[in-house]
């Protein structure tokens, strides 16, 4: 590993994290299989009943592979704006690769979604996609506000300034609105603090959690909510966090940043009447990334976690192309009677898995893999591959 002396003064390394893709397939995994078991009912009638409810029960939590990507979305939006610090190549070059490498896929993942919804609601079996159970809306369902919204990945925020109600179009993409606000406010502290980077995180990321606590008390929490300074923000900080003792390098920058990451689990069981589940995974999950860095070659290259680190390469064509997949799929098993604990693990979850995963390869090759960026000249510190949130950043 080379170091050398950046902008802020700091010794900054040219660090690998090469297990990141082992994580990314974790991550997407976990959203497919919980995403998959909606329509299961738990049972406990035999043994075998009951160790099928128990993996239907642990597949109801795989929402917490979203925190996961928001931590690894962290480390590598940190990477890529030092990068582009070190480089001088300026915020428009960062924005632009952004803006590359996540709407053009996502733009014909919603049209190919549309025309799947329209097929089968309107022509095969109405009600597949659009019943209550966690819906894609039908297509006429939403005004132009929302589609404005759902296309631009401003949803999440979009009512609070105009238009109305809140209506996705894929209820999943609620996780990139957040992940465009975590790339466009970097965008500005490279901007506007590019000497200066981390220290402006850093006091960013304080503001946010007193601006947190302090709208809770107010009782204007709903207010900010969708917004990144919700505290969501906190999540991709701890990632950042992380990008920030492994370029750096040295023993003082690793101790507190694993101190920082234990207050922050700390503060997600701060109440222990209500734990916030997400935010513990996340800082847990960063504290693993701090202390697994040393093990990262190893884990990498390591066999049997191949089929992982597959998924993990692709895993934002799983992530977007999963959802308008296991929804019919899931739905139709259900209606056919394969709704109980043992048929949804030895049916629903294997032909979602899949099916998920032969759609999203063609996704990745015939669509995601052209927006890939391409390799800038000089060698990139990061070490980490163009991805965006759910493959990273």
């Amino acid at each position: 590993m080379q170091d050398r002396h950046g902008p802020e003064g700091t010794q900054t390394s040219v660090a690998r994290y090469e297990s990141l893709d082992l994580w990314r397939g974790v991550a997407c995994l976990s959203v497919l299989f919980c995403h998959s078991v909606y329509y299961a009912r738990y049972s406990a009638a035999s043994s075998a009943h009951e160790i099928a409810s128990g993996v239907v029960f642990v597949a109801h939590w795989g929402w917490l592979g979203v925190p996961l990507f928001f931590v690894i979305s962290g480390y590598c939006i940190a990477a890529s704006v030092d990068a582009a610090r070190r480089r001088r190549t300026g915020a428009g070059e960062y924005f632009w690769r952004r803006f590359r490498r996540i709407y053009p896929p996502y733009w014909c993942f919603v049209l190919l979604t549309v025309a799947l919804t329209l097929l089968t609601e309107d022509l095969l079996y109405p009600g597949l996609f659009t019943d209550g159970n966690h819906p894609f809306p039908h297509p006429r369902d939403l005004n132009g506000w929302q589609w404005f919204g759902s296309l631009t990945l401003t949803e999440m925020w979009r009512p609070h300034l105009i238009g109305g109600t809140t209506g996705h179009f894929a209820l999943h993409a609620w996780t990139l609105c957040y992940e465009e606000q975590f790339y466009a406010v970097s965008g500005l502290i490279l901007l506007l603090s590019s000497r200066r980077l981390f220290q402006a995180f850093g006091l960013l990321s304080l503001a946010i959690l007193v601006l947190k606590h302090v709208a809770a008390w107010c009782g204007f929490s709903g207010t900010i909510g969708g917004f990144f300074f919700d505290g969501r923000w906190l999540i991709f900080a701890a990632g950042a966090l992380v990008y920030y003792q492994v370029s750096r390098g040295s023993r003082r920058v690793t101790v507190l940043t694993r101190l920082a990451l234990l207050l922050g689990v700390a503060y997600a069981l701060r109440t222990p009447w209500s734990i916030d589940h997400g935010e513990l995974c996340a800082f847990s999950f960063a504290l693993l990334m701090s202390l697994l860095h040393p093990l990262d070659r190893k884990l990498a290259t390591l066999p049997v976690l191949r089929p992982l680190l597959f998924c993990g390469t692709m895993c934002y064509s799983v992530y977007l192309i999963h959802y308008p997949l296991v929804k019919p799929i899931s739905h139709g098993l259900s209606l056919a009677g394969l709704d109980g604990p043992v048929a949804t693990v030895a049916v629903t979850l294997p032909v979602c898995l899949a099916v998920s995963l032969a759609a999203a390869f063609l996704f990745h090759r015939l669509v995601e893999r052209r927006f890939l960026n391409p390799p800038r000249p000089s060698r990139r510190p990061e070490g980490v591959r163009e991805a965006p949130l759910l493959q990273g950043a």
